[in-house]
């Protein structure tokens, strides 16, 4: 941490918070048209409750609410201590490259 001057702590997090809105447009772009289908075929309104369903395309959701129709089924149940792992696991590939990067 000595090593990490305070001249560059806040261009440091313009970068960050940069890079994670770039990766949002890009996933956005990328995705968009199947992102409207989606919305077309299930009468999903932005902004409205039932908008999360397409919202968790950007982010992770526990319980998932798009599986919902998969409630009585045993493949698509995921309990909590395997959802953290999931989280760590991600976390931790996350940090590796952030370090490995840097």
């Amino acid at each position: 941490w000595r090593a990490f001057s305070w001249k560059k702590l806040v261009p440091y997090i313009a970068v960050q918070v940069a890079a994670a809105y770039l990766a949002g447009a890009m996933l956005y772009a990328m995705y968009c048209d199947s992102i409207e289908l989606f919305e077309r075929r299930n009468h999903v309104r932005r902004g409205s409750d039932e908008s999360v369903k397409t919202a968790m395309v950007f982010g992770e959701y526990f319980p998932n609410p798009g599986f919902a129709i998969f409630r009585n089924s045993t493949v698509m149940a995921v309990s909590p201590a395997k959802a953290m792992a999931v989280e760590a696991w991600a976390t931790g590939i996350l940090v590796f490259m952030i370090f490995s990067f840097s």
